[in-house]
């Protein structure tokens, strides 16, 4: 008898536990999506940052070096 008891108990806490767990996951994957949007905004905006300086200039400056 006992055992069917905890059963009981344990199958009405069950949903609560699942419900606990994956809310857990949920936040712990929304915190990692945040932590790389962040990541990618700022891979973004280096790439564009980067763009704006002109090749010729770099490669100028090599030839300036060696000449």
């Amino acid at each position: 008898m006992a055992a069917m008891e905890y059963q009981h108990i344990y199958c009405e806490t069950l949903p609560d536990k699942i419900t606990g767990t994956s809310k857990a996951i949920m936040d712990g994957m929304a915190a990692i999506a945040e932590k790389t949007a962040a990541i990618q905004a700022k891979l973004t905006g280096s790439v564009v940052k980067g763009t704006k300086s002109p090749a010729p200039k770099i490669q100028l400056t090599g030839w300036y070096r060696w000449g």
